[in-house]
């Protein structure tokens, strides 16, 4: 919904609500070291996975500030993003709390999505939104990113908490080839009609910490490298990521380092006007730990590394033709690995429950809409 008062002043109102039911399968559930009883082996229930409501004030044609709160998965409702935005030409400056820009996927709407969720890839290093101020040089093909940050998730992360920084670095660019530029990737999806078009995009992220209060006394690298590519009625992307953490040695606890990454390709097709079709797959390998585990690694690694994969199929029905407001969608995910031995974090977000040895499925209906 926008609402124009002149030729300068602009309110923009939108919103999204996800609300999903799911049951989650575990072969091997794991069993209480306290009470020694086994957890059932079946989890199911509806949820409201998401709910948002955003704000855009356009104060001139070149300053206007946003605004986000919602609530993921039953949480409490916060501030997701909340910046100035400046624009003059090619330029931007945003100020304020905003998404970093590092995986592909993560810039992309839940409801823009093709399953009902990011995957475990994003689950594991996923930025979520911090406090500082980024830098964009936009033309049709290319784009660059360059911005400082307080560290990874401390505005706002659907799964995975803070990392709070000293300082931290980001930087993403991305070029894109074909008839629609960079403005044919905004979505995952591409329908019938849709130009052929590829992107190929990058990004690092550098943190250090330790010497101011509440930062974690840790150095954080992450890069990343994505290709997306689409035509008519179909599209794919292919993305990987690199992770390490690492914290020196103090009088009470020894260095350690953690270095691990993860692969997904994911992609769909319309098979008519409203029906989509989709598949993905996705890796996180088991991690190299040396040492103490740093204070910024997932902390339900126990026992030894493990590697958890992802398979997942699913459709999409829309019922507005060619638009994405509101659509009725099913998803099916097989998850091959132990959790408590893998960097995947279990969540009722992204329907993965603790399990020790075996694999579990999961099965979801979901309700979308956006305005």
């Amino acid at each position: 919904l926008v609402v124009r008062v002149d030729d300068w002043f602009t309110l923009t109102l939108g919103g999204l609500l996800q609300a999903r039911y799911t049951v989650n399968y575990r072969t091997e559930p794991p069993t209480d070291p306290v009470t020694l009883e086994r957890e059932k082996q079946v989890a199911q229930g509806f949820d409201a996975a998401r709910a948002r409501a955003d704000l855009g004030i356009g104060l001139t044609e070149f300053v206007a500030l946003f605004m986000r709160i919602g609530v993921a998965a039953g949480g409490d409702f916060s501030f997701q993003k909340a910046y100035i935005d400046l624009k003059w030409k090619y330029f931007r400056i945003l100020a304020g709390l905003f998404m970093q820009p590092t995986i592909a996927e993560d810039l992309i709407a839940p409801t823009d999505l093709y399953f009902f969720d990011y995957s475990i890839v994003d689950n594991v290093y996923a930025p979520g939104s911090s406090k500082g101020a980024m830098f964009t040089y936009l033309r049709e093909r290319f784009l660059i990113n360059a911005g400082v940050s307080d560290g990874l998730r401390t505005g706002f992360s659907e799964i995975r908490d803070a990392a709070n920084a000293d300082y931290a670095i980001t930087v993403r660019t991305e070029y894109a080839w074909g008839e629609a530029g960079l403005r044919g990737f905004n979505t995952l999806t591409a329908r019938r009609g849709t130009p052929f078009g590829i992107r190929l995009g990058g990004a690092l992220h550098y943190q250090d910490g330790g010497r101011t209060q509440g930062s974690l006394p840790a150095r954080i690298g992450l890069g990343t490298v994505d290709l997306s590519m689409h035509g008519s009625g179909w599209s794919l992307m292919l993305a990987g990521v690199v992770g390490q953490d690492a914290t020196d040695a103090t009088s009470s606890n020894e260095a350690g380092e953690l270095v691990g990454g993860g692969v997904s390709l994911v992609g769909g097709y319309f098979v008519s006007k409203n029906v989509h079709l989709f598949g993905r797959y996705a890796v996180v390998p088991k991690p190299r730990i040396q040492g103490a585990l740093p204070p910024a690694a997932p902390d339900q690694i126990i026992g030894p590394p493990s590697t958890f994969q992802s398979f997942g199929i699913g459709f999409s029905y829309f019922f507005i033709p060619g638009r994405d407001n509101a659509k009725v969608s099913s998803d099916f995910n097989y998850f091959l690995g132990r959790e408590t031995g893998s960097l995947v974090p279990s969540s009722p977000l992204n329907s993965i429950q603790p399990n020790d040895t075996g694999s579990q499925f999961a099965w979801r209906v979901q309700l979308s809409g956006k305005f």
